[in-house]
């Protein structure tokens, strides 16, 4: 629990404020966040992935955190400083499919290239990163 506190803490709170995000919720090793687009949700997705291998390079296989992260474009209903909606259970969803040290959804990473697009959602465990709001 110390490890994943700490890279919460040294990854993924700042990239994900970074890429104008926000955390939502927190759950056990799950996380849900907000982002303004899909193209910040994938790169942040993708930043994320690449600190976290960093901080792993020197642990032990057996005691590195991997995170899988899920990206779903659609909407949501604010509810306060909550977010609900199909948008966010398909992300929670995909997380599941994705394997460790992976990110996002195949169409936000064609975005993320592209750099325009939709607004969207993202999903992840080890954490749960992320949701983007709709306009």
């Amino acid at each position: 629990m110390r490890s994943l506190k700490e890279h919460r803490q040294a990854v993924l709170a700042p990239e994900i404020a970074g890429h104008r995000g926000r955390i939502v919720n927190t759950a056990g090793d799950g996380l849900l966040a907000e982002f303004a687009n899909v193209i910040d949700a994938a790169d942040c997705a993708s930043v994320i992935q690449a600190r976290i291998a960093e901080r792993n390079a020197d642990v032990e296989a057996g005691r590195r955190l991997e995170f899988r992260i899920g990206i779903k474009l659609g909407d949501v209903i604010i509810d306060g400083d909550d977010i609900l909606g199909d948008g966010v259970n398909v992300a929670a969803r995909q997380v599941v499919r994705n394997f460790p040290r992976s990110a996002a959804h195949p169409f936000a990473r064609y975005l993320a290239r592209r750099r325009s697009g939709p607004r969207g959602i993202v999903g992840g465990n080890g954490v749960r990163p992320a949701a983007a709001s709709p306009t």
